[in-house]
Order: C-alpha cells, then structure tokens, then sequence
C-alpha cells in the first residue's frame, strides 16, 4: 500500500475556462450550450490540436444528483474522432462559494499523494457560479451498489479490503491547517467549503470580509 505521509504537493495543471454569466443547460438545450462547446474548445486546445472546426456534440444525460447534472459529451473532431468525456453541471441552488476550486484541486491532491487511488482526470473547468461546470475523464464500470449482491463473498472481501486501503491511505495526508484546496505546488489551503454554514442566505455574508472562513490554523481556531 503507497503512503501518503509526505506533505509536499506537485498538482497538475488543469485548463481553466473563462466562462462568465451563462446559465448551465437543461437537457434538451444542451448540445448548443456554451459551456459544454468551451469544455470542448478547452480540451483540443490543451492538446495542442485544431479547435477551429467540429461537429455539434452528441450529448446524453447520465444521471442527476442533489448537486449535479450529469452529461456524457462526444463529437467528431476533423479527422479524428473527439474524446467522450463527462460534464458535469452544479446545480446553481445547490452550489457553494470555492466549491468547483476545492473539488478540482482536491482531485489533483489526491492522484499526487494516492497515485494508487483511481481518479478521473480533470480536462477542464469554470468556477464561475453563473457558469460553473467541470470537464473528466470518462471512466467506464458500474456503481458498487448495483452489483454488490452478484460478488461471491471472496469478491466482497476483496472489494473492502480495497476499500479499507484507500481510507487509510487519505487517512494519512496530513496538512499544515484546515481548508478548502485553492491549488498551488505547495497544496495552498483557503476558505472552507461547508453547506451547513451558508442557509437561509447566508451565501452573501459568506466571505472573510464579514467573518473568519478559513483556513484555519487549528481545530480550536475552527470549532471557535
């Protein structure tokens, strides 16, 4: 099992979009949404391939959670076909100040640290709250709660011990305060991303203009 002792960070970089003030598609409007041709535009870009020309993408909903929208996105890139990958859309009731920056780069945090640890790769993304989207890697298989029954109990063994693994594995990061991920070589920390801090409106005050969101140095400054 590889460990996760070491505090030093190397995240890698990440196309980030400049998406302003579009509003995320619903299903049916998607294919001509601006954030999914962006995330496009992103990826062939960072690839150092022509972005100039390519078909309207095929784009297919899977799923829909509390918090996101989720897209399989696919077109024809001349002349190669383009890569699917998933979009997937905060929901704009449900999204948080730092909330896609601390997701990217936790991800990011976590392939360093726990190479063995199967993450998808990030291929581009907007933090923008209008706009907000992240682009990955589409990664094939089915979730563990529709085929937990079909494993004999050697496979189900297995599958925890796996488990078991990776908690300890993010068990033993260890960092120097507490907070979101805000990126950087040195894993640099910022405000925490908490949605039990922000109801009936408390989104707008939700800044260290108004009062301490971290990081935090300690777990006394934190709890305090």
């Amino acid at each position: 099992m590889a460990s996760a002792r070491s505090t030093s960070c190397n995240v890698q970089s990440i196309q980030k979009s400049s998406i302003i003030n579009q509003v995320p598609p619903d299903t049916h409007k998607s294919a001509n949404n601006v954030s999914v041709l962006e995330a496009m535009r992103k990826i062939i870009k960072s690839r150092n391939e022509d972005s100039g020309l390519f078909s309207d993408p095929s784009i297919v909903k899977l799923g829909e959670g509390g918090y996101n929208d989720v897209f399989l996105v696919s077109s024809d890139v001349n002349p190669n076909p383009f890569e699917v990958f998933v979009l997937r859309l905060p929901k704009e009731e449900c999204l948080l100040p730092y909330q896609v920056l601390n997701e990217i780069n936790c991800i990011s945090v976590v392939a360093s640290y726990c190479p063995d640890i199967p993450v998808p790769a990030v291929h581009a993304f907007a933090t923008d709250t209008s706009g907000a989207f992240i682009a990955q890697e589409y990664i094939r298989g089915e979730p563990l709660s529709s085929c937990w029954n079909c494993f004999t109990e050697n496979e189900k063994y297995q599958v925890s011990q796996r488990i078991a693994e990776i908690i300890v594995n993010m068990g033993e990061m260890r960092f120097d305060g507490i907070g979101g991920f805000t990126g950087g070589k040195n894993c640099l920390l910022g405000p925490t991303v908490e949605g039990s801090k922000l109801f009936k409106g408390r989104d707008k005050f939700h800044s260290n203009d108004y009062y301490h969101i971290g990081p935090y140095k300690s777990t006394k400054e934190y709890a305090s």
